[in-house]
């Protein structure tokens, strides 16, 4: 019976460590995210009071209450910024991939040397400096560096005046942010560098 009531002691206490965590990863997240934030929290709730008025149940019942725990930890990871997961998440990254191979294909037929290739590939990354004013500043710098709207305004301007070097420019961009996806790197919400549109990136945050 000690032990049982030390077990759910302890989850007791992971799950408000949860739940304060929830309320306080909500700054600078959209309202969509912060909107998912409280049903979460809601659950872990329900969670910590179902565990403290069942102090006497079974281990069977016991690791059934630690599986929804787990659970919950799962769903925190996913909202925390506001991102997808799963197979979503790995279909964004085979997106990336692609635009990635069809941008090299592009630029073998209509770019430049392959030297300017490697020369300015990691240029957009630049972008990283403005973490050093802050990181809603960074994520604003990094966004503008990595949306697609900026290769693709700068490839269709190209082709319309007919001006290679623009074309090249814009292909160069696009390869990187195709690389950049292809490999879990999204655009960044305003709460870190960490926190992506495609996941939350960083040691002990698994691809999910």
């Amino acid at each position: 019976m000690k032990s049982s009531r030390r077990f759910i002691a302890a989850i007791n206490t992971r799950s408000k460590t949860l739940r304060n965590c929830l309320a306080w990863n909500q700054k600078g997240l959209p309202w969509s995210a912060k909107h998912s934030f409280a049903m979460v929290a809601a659950q872990v709730s329900a969670f910590i009071t179902t565990a403290n008025n069942n102090s006497g149940n079974t281990t069977d019942q016991l690791y059934k209450q630690l599986c929804c725990f787990r659970a919950l930890s799962h769903i925190r990871i996913n909202v925390m910024a506001g991102t997808v997961s799963g197979g979503v998440r790995v279909l964004l990254r085979l997106e990336g991939l692609c635009l990635l191979a069809l941008s090299l294909l592009a630029y073998a037929k209509f770019g430049g040397h392959w030297s300017t290739l490697f020369w300015y590939f990691l240029l957009p990354d630049l972008s990283f400096a403005g973490y050093l004013v802050g990181p809603r500043t960074g994520a604003i710098a990094y966004n503008l560096a990595h949306a697609l709207l900026g290769p693709v305004f700068v490839l269709a301007g190209g082709m319309f005046l007919s001006e290679p070097a623009a074309i090249t420019a814009g292909l160069i961009w696009m390869a990187h942010i195709g690389f950049d996806r292809a490999l879990g790197y999204g655009l960044k919400y305003f709460s870190g560098f960490r926190f992506t549109h495609l996941g939350v990136i960083g040691r002990g945050h698994a691809d999910t």
